[in-house]
């Protein structure tokens, strides 16, 4: 279910997911990589620069939000990343 994008996700896949990651992660390191993974899928499938910003916005907010490395990383370039096409 942590490949699938949440706009796929039936109302029981949620109810699972939503269960497994109570029970399973008390950390919250899995659902909040799980977040950002979400908001970079989001990010990568608008095309039109507003809302590619606001996207951005978004995923930014939850990668800070997630305290991961990795997510920072990712998140930190400065400025857009070129493959956004915003320069």
């Amino acid at each position: 279910m942590l490949l699938t994008g949440a706009d796929h996700l039936s109302p029981r896949q949620w109810t699972r997911l939503e269960r497994t990651l109570q029970t399973e992660d008390p950390t919250k390191e899995i659902a909040a990589a799980w977040a950002v993974k979400e908001r970079l899928r989001m990010l990568l499938g608008e095309s039109e620069p507003h809302r590619i910003r606001r996207r951005l916005y978004d995923f930014s907010n939850a990668a800070a939000d997630a305290h991961l490395p990795e997510a920072t990383r990712l998140a930190s370039a400065e400025g857009s990343p070129p493959f956004l096409g915003l320069a």
